[in-house]
Order: C-alpha cells, then structure tokens, then sequence
C-alpha cells in the first residue's frame, strides 16, 4: 500500500530556491523573487530587496518549476515576475520595453513574436 503522505508531498508546488554562500544554506522565496536572468552563463534571481542571487539552475529548468500566472520568460536571457512589472512602454520594430520596480543597467526588451502573447498574458493572468 502506498503512503499518501509522501505522494503529497512530492507534487507540491515550488515555494522556495535554496541558495549557498560562505558555507551557509539561504532560502528565497518564489514570491519574493523580482526576476531571474542569465549573465555570463551564470544564472541570478534578483530578490524584491535588490538583492542579487547565484543560482546553479539553467533558466529553462527554472521556467518549468514556476507559476505560470506569476512569472513569465521574455526571453532566452529572463523571466520576470508580474508584481514587478511597473509599467510597458513601445520600442523598436513593434517589441515593447519593460520597466521594473528594481532598478537594472540593462534595458528589459520583449522580443516583437512575443508581445501579443505577453500582453495577454499581463491582463489576463
């Protein structure tokens, strides 16, 4: 007979990523989590606070392992949190420009085939 308990247990979603530094184990939480993007092939998730996070994930695993509702990959290089998004601008070539609550040297560009499906994805949810 199998245990329920542990069946349960192992579909849950997602809360939290653990994150190593100096020898100690931190834990983030996905709400907490204002994007996750990919710089010099090293994967980072930028907490709500500005604070900046190693993670040794591809982007696509983590893709997989969010809310849909809540995070979504603009493109190869980022996935964004809805509750970080401040406001969208037009660009270049029909792709538009997004502004975020923490503040980033980069500019956050929606690539033009993903516009119509990310802004639904905006109102909607």
């Amino acid at each position: 007979m199998k245990n329920n308990t542990i069946d349960q247990a192992t579909h849950k979603p997602k809360i939290s990523f653990s994150i190593r530094l100096d020898g100690k184990i931190y834990f983030v939480l996905i709400e907490n989590i204002a994007f996750i993007y990919l710089d010099n092939e090293t994967v980072y998730l930028l907490d709500f606070n500005g604070d900046k996070h190693n993670i040794n994930k591809t982007i696509s695993y983590l893709e997989n392992l969010l809310p849909t509702q809540q995070f979504y990959r603009i493109n190869r290089q980022m996935i964004v949190n809805r509750q970080a998004i401040k406001e969208v601008e037009p660009y270049a070539n029909q792709r538009i420009s997004l502004q975020i609550s923490i503040p980033t040297s980069e500019q956050i560009i929606v690539p033009r085939l993903k516009v119509t499906h990310f802004l639904h994805w905006v109102e909607n949810g």
